[in-house]
């Protein structure tokens, strides 16, 4: 049995995720491997606001990662509480 392994990445088996923190950096866009599991970025405190969570298309996405199978754009958003 011959067996041929490859570690390219197929660019057809790839997706991209636009990030955007919304906490004053810039967004990003990163390339992910299709059908993979994507851990969900980290965010740096921002002074009196507090971090909501992860969104896809305006839904609340729960957990610390998604599953990728096609392209997204995640946004992070955040409350101002009203003094």
């Amino acid at each position: 049995m011959l067996a041929i392994v490859s570690c390219k990445i197929d660019p057809f088996n790839t997706y991209k995720i636009e990030i955007n923190k919304e906490d004053g950096s810039a967004p990003y866009t990163q390339m992910v491997l299709g059908e993979s599991v994507f851990n969900l970025p980290s965010v740096s405190p921002k002074d009196g606001n507090i971090f909501l969570g992860w969104y896809k298309d305006d839904t609340l996405l729960v957990g610390k990662s998604i599953f990728v199978d096609k392209d997204i754009a995640l946004e992070g958003k955040w409350y101002t509480p009203k003094n």
